[in-house]
Parts: structure tokens; C-alpha cells; sequence
């Protein structure tokens, strides 16, 4: 009966997630497994804030899909500096009248967050530079950014210009898939074909502050409005993490945004593993049974789940949703309904589950369970027995008579 009522619990009593409790100055979070597409932690994900220069990576991407010609040269123009004063905005450190290639500005757009390389490619790529901005809300569109608005490309601060660190999660997601914008970001240095030294500032600040190497790629990003904003990927042991962080306090000398990275990539590449939480038919759990000489019917799934999980605190729960009572009816490897599985009470995964094992009719468990019907049973027994039984005493009578006639004549 303790079995029963544990798996009653289990059933009707559902399990909500908590996420971890990180001491951040980061107000927006989203932590991404990239290798098995799923959140591991996020803070407001939905919230709609200012991205700064992150909106450089919707920027190069709608390059890359529309220009077929990354080597093509364009030379830079006083409109491609427009309000880089005004603004105070970074650059890469080219000039009016430099010529380079649209790969160059990639670059320079990219690792320095060059603003006058995010005009210059605004307003060569198209027709004009509105033709631009509307093709860059259209790709945001087409990648799934459903809270998002783009105004500009370099992502100075604008009433219409936001988006939210699932968004963004969503777009550095698609962009490093395209093998050009992963050769640009991944990259540690760059000589422009004017011979220009380009360095990746967001790799060179993260493993200056962290002392470590991991982090693959990423992108900054700094405005009054968005504070200290980061999207950026670290590989290690073979697991890829997407994290972006946005909204922290604004102060150019702490640098919040790399430290919240830090805490957070730390923690998880330290304490997190693989591990298989439900093995192919092994036992997930029993359930009573019907009619049958086994108390317990045994579940099975048929397949492994393996998942990226707390090595040291990994509390597995099975909630089990589908068929309650198990009869011999049933044949082997039926399909029973669904699993759905908890680690630290978080939803991991839905499997489909199965009976390992068809059970063993049990008669006397039957007529156990079905006293009125067995008496009703044995009653038609009895009186068909002894109708037969008066039938055969009679038809016997009538046989002997016969035969008794024809031996006298």
C-alpha cells in the first residue's frame, strides 16, 4: 500500500521549477545550452531593454545574407561618420576616404564595434540606409525576435530600439551557425587589406578579467540606457553554453557585464555534467496491477535521456501521466502513456512509457474481485448440470426401451 500511495503522489501532485540564486548587477539573463537547445537559468528573458551594440550581430548577419561579394571595396564617406561625435560612439579607427572591404568592416564592426563600419555597411549594402534598417527588423522577424524593434545599426539609444535576452539569445543562436559570421567572431586578431591591426575586444576583456580561455565568442555592448550588455558563448569538455546579460549598472571601470558572465559560466562548467537520468528499460517505476499474480507491473521507457545536470545535487522525480492499472490483458511493450521528468524540479524531458513485462493471469485474484459475479457463474454451472444430468437420465430410459424391444422380436 505504501508503493501505491507514493506513485498517487506522484501522480497528481505536480513539481515547479526553481532556478538558481546568483548574487548578478545584471537585471536581464539568459543562459543557453546550445547543445541540447534548452535554458538553463534566466532572469526577466521577456523583458524588453536596450541591447547597445549587441544589435551589431542582427547588423552583420543582414550583411552576410545580402551582400555575395565580401571582398567588394567601398571607401568611406563623411556620412558613414554621422553623429559618431555627436554620440560619443566607438569606431575602429578608420578615416574618411579609407577604402576597404566589406569583410574589413565586418571585422571592424565586430571586435572593436566600429560605428562608422556599421554606417558604411548600412549605406552601401542597399539602396539607402532606411532600406537597411528595414531589412534588419524583417531578419529579426524571419529568426524568431518576436519582442524586438530595430532603428539603427549601431545601437546607440532610441525609443524604438529594443529587445530582450531571449530575443538576442534567439539571434546570436542563428548567426554563429553561418560559417562567415563564426569565422569573424571566433577570431582573436584581424589584418584589415590596408594592413590595419583589428584585435577582438571581447575575447581579449573576458580572459583578461577571468584569467581563463574559454569563451569562443561574444559581443558587448554600452549605453547610459542598456548599461553593460553581453552576449557571448564559452565551449568546455565539449559542452556549449550562450549566455546573454543585459541591463547592468552603468560604470565604465567595472565592467559588471563580464564579471556576471564569469560567476555564472564558472558555476555551471564547474558543478554541471552529463548524465543519464533515465536508462532503456530499466525500471522507472510500478504500478498496481489487476487480476494478475504480480502485485506490480514494472515501467520501462525505451530509450536513454541523458542530460546536462548538477553533479553533486541531482534529485530525479518521475511523473508518471497515462494508464493507472495494469491488467494481464495487456501485452508486452504496450505503450501506457507518458513520463515526464524532474531534475531539482525542473522539467527535463517526456518520455513514452511501456510495460516491460506482460503479468500472469490470476484466477483466483479474478474471482476475488468478483465474488457476486462468480456466484451468479457457479449458479448456471449448477443448473446447467443438472438439466444436462435429468436430459441424460431420460434420453438413457428412452435408449434402454429400444433396445429392449428389438431383442424380443
Amino acid at each position: 500500500m505504501k508503493k501505491i500511495f507514493l506513485i498517487l503522489i506522484i501522480l497528481f501532485f505536480p513539481i515547479f521549477c526553481k532556478a538558481e540564486n546568483f548574487n548578478l548587477k545584471s537585471n536581464n539573463v539568459l543562459l543557453y545550452n546550445l547543445n541540447d537547445n534548452e535554458i538553463l537559468y534566466e532572469k526577466n528573458k521577456d523583458e524588453k531593454v536596450a541591447i547597445a551594440s549587441i544589435t551589431k550581430v542582427l547588423t552583420a548577419m543582414t550583411v552576410i545574407e545580402n551582400q555575395k561579394d565580401l571582398n567588394k571595396y567601398l571607401t568611406l564617406s563623411s556620412k558613414d561618420f554621422a553623429k559618431v561625435e555627436e554620440l560619443n560612439l566607438a569606431t575602429a579607427g578608420f578615416k574618411i576616404g579609407d577604402k576597404l572591404t566589406y569583410e574589413d568592416l565586418l571585422y571592424g564592426l565586430l571586435f572593436p564595434s566600429g560605428a562608422e563600419c556599421a554606417l558604411a555597411l548600412a549605406n552601401n549594402t542597399f539602396s539607402s540606409y532606411d532600406e537597411f534598417i528595414e531589412k534588419m527588423n524583417n531578419l529579426s522577424k524571419k529568426i524568431g525576435m518576436k519582442n524586438s524593434s530595430f532603428t539603427n545599426p549601431i545601437g546607440y539609444d532610441e525609443d524604438n530600439h529594443f529587445s530582450t535576452v531571449n530575443d538576442v539569445s534567439l539571434l546570436f543562436k542563428y548567426a554563429i551557425e553561418n560559417k562567415i559570421f563564426k569565422k569573424i567572431i571566433t577570431s582573436k586578431y584581424y589584418y584589415t587589406n590596408n594592413g590595419v591591426l583589428l584585435k577582438n575586444n571581447t575575447l581579449n576583456k573576458y580572459k583578461s578579467i577571468s584569467k581563463k580561455n574559454y569563451m569562443i565568442a561574444g559581443k558587448t555592448g554600452t549605453t547610459k540606457k542598456a548599461g553593460y550588455a553581453l552576449a557571448s558563448i564559452v565551449k568546455k569538455n565539449n559542452v556549449n553554453l550562450l549566455l546573454v546579460t543585459t541591463n547592468t549598472p552603468f560604470d565604465y571601470k567595472a565592467y559588471y557585464n563580464f564579471y556576471d558572465a564569469f560567476t555564472i559560466y564558472e558555476y555551471y562548467l564547474n558543478n554541471y555534467e552529463y548524465k543519464i537520468i533515465a536508462k532503456k528499460n530499466n525500471v522507472i517505476l510500478k504500478l498496481p496491477t489487476k487480476y494478475a499474480k504480480e502485485k506490480f507491473a514494472e515501467i520501462t521507457v525505451n530509450q536513454n535521456l541523458k542530460k546536462y545536470v548538477n553533479k553533486n545535487n541531482s534529485n530525479v522525480k518521475y511523473i508518471y501521466k497515462g494508464k493507472k492499472i495494469i491488467t494481464p490483458s495487456i501485452p508486452k511493450n504496450t505503450k501506457l502513456g507518458k513520463i515526464n521528468i524532474y531534475v531539482n524540479n525542473n522539467l527535463v524531458g517526456k518520455l513514452d512509457a511501456y510495460l516491460k513485462e506482460s503479468l500472469t493471469f490470476s484466477i483466483a485474484k479474478w474471482i476475488k474481485g468478483n465474488k457476486f459475479l462468480t456466484i451468479i457463474i457457479l449458479f448456471l454451472i449448477l443448473l446447467f448440470t443438472l438439466f444436462i444430468l435429468s436430459n441424460l437420465k431420460k434420453f438413457t430410459k428412452k435408449y434402454l426401451k429400444k433396445k429392449y424391444k428389438r431383442l424380443k422380436y
